[in-house]
C-alpha cells in the first residue's frame, strides 16, 4: 500500500517521495478526473435527450459505479487491504471499465433519419444481431470476467509462481494450494477461450460485412492468442514481474475489447433492416 491514508497521501497534496506512494498518489488524482468526467458524461447525455437516450443506461451506471468505487477504495485503505474489500474494489472497477465502454459505443451511433421513429411507431425492438445472440455473449463476458477475478486471486495469493509448468503443473505442485488455485484459474480461462472462440466464429461467421465489427472480432481473437501465450510464458519462468505486468494489459484490453463487441453487436443494426426501416418511413411519409 502506497498511502496508508485517505483521501490524503501522509496528509499531503502535492506528490509525495517514495515510488510507490507516488503510484497510489497519481491513481487517485487519475480517479478524481475520471470521476468528474463521467459525471459531466451524464449530464450532458441529461441535457441532450432524446437524441442520446442510448447513451442514458450506460452513463447512469457508470456514475453509480463511479461514487461505489470511491468509496471502496477509501475502506480499501482504512482497511489496509483487506482481501473482501480488495475483491469487492476489483469487481467493481471491471464492471465500471465495462460500463464506461458501452458509453463510448452508445455515443459512435447516430441516429439514422427514419429508423428511431420508425422502430417507435410500428413497435419495432433493437435485437442483437445475427451472431451476437443473448446467450453466447453472455457466456463469453461471463467467462471473461470470472478470469479476471481468479486471476487477482492467483497474484494476491502468491500462487503465480506455485505452478511453474505449463499447461499443467508437475504432480507434487498441482496437489498444493496454491496449485489448485492456479489450475483452477487455468481451467477458467480455458472455458472462457472456448466461449470467445465460439462467440467469434458466430460473428465472424454472420457478419463479415459490417467492418466495424469485423476488425474488433479479429482484433479479439488476436489479444486471445497473445494473452495464452504471455501467460503460458510467465509459467515457464516463473511469473517475473515484466510478464505479470504486460499478461495484466493484455487481459483488461481482452476484456475491454470483448465489451466493445457486444456493445457494437447491440446497438448496431443490420444494414438491409435500416434501408428497410428507412424506406419504410419515407414511404408512409410520402
Amino acid at each position: 500500500m502506497g498511502c496508508p491514508g485517505w483521501p490524503l497521501c501522509y496528509g499531503n497534496v502535492a506528490p509525495t517521495h517514495g515510488f510507490h506512494a507516488q503510484m497510489e498518489q497519481s491513481h487517485r488524482y487519475l480517479a478524481s478526473i475520471v470521476t468528474v468526467l463521467v459525471i459531466a458524461t451524464f449530464l450532458l447525455v441529461r441535457m441532450h435527450r432524446p437524441r442520446l437516450n442510448k447513451m442514458m443506461l450506460p452513463s447512469i451506471c457508470s456514475v453509480v459505479l463511479i461514487l461505489v468505487q470511491v468509496v471502496l477504495g477509501a475502506v480499501t485503505v482504512i482497511t489496509h487491504n483487506a482481501p473482501i474489500t480488495v475483491a469487492l474494489h476489483l469487481i467493481t472497477g471491471l464492471v465500471f471499465a465495462g460500463a464506461t465502454t458501452v458509453t463510448y459505443v452508445a455515443s459512435i451511433f447516430p441516429e439514422v433519419e427514419g429508423v428511431s421513429a420508425t422502430c417507435k411507431t410500428f413497435g419495432a425492438k433493437q435485437k442483437f444481431l445475427p451472431g451476437f445472440r443473448s446467450y453466447q455473449s453472455f457466456v463469453a463476458l461471463v467467462a471473461t470476467f470470472l478470469v479476471m477475478i481468479s486471476g487477482s486471486i492467483v497474484v494476491d495469493g502468491g500462487g503465480e509462481k506455485s505452478c511453474p509448468g505449463w499447461p499443467i503443473c508437475s504432480f507434487k505442485e498441482m496437489f498444493s494450494p496454491l496449485g489448485l488455485t492456479q489450475l483452477a484459474h487455468r481451467s477458467i480461462v480455458l472455458i472462457a477461450s472456448i466461449a470467445i472462440g465460439l462467440f467469434l466464429y458466430s460473428a465472424l461467421k454472420d457478419w463479415r460485412d459490417v467492418p466495424r465489427l469485423y476488425l474488433v472480432s479479429y482484433a479479439l481473437a488476436g489479444l486471445l492468442c497473445i494473452q495464452i501465450g504471455v501467460g503460458a510464458a510467465s509459467a515457464i519462468f516463473k511469473a517475473p514481474s515484466a510478464l505479470q505486468d504486460i499478461h495484466l494489459a493484455f487481459a483488461a484490453g481482452i476484456w475491454i475489447t470483448l465489451v466493445i463487441l457486444v456493445s457494437l453487436g447491440w446497438y448496431s443494426l443490420p444494414p438491409q433492416e435500416v434501408l428497410d426501416y428507412t424506406q419504410d418511413f419515407q414511404d408512409r411519409r410520402e
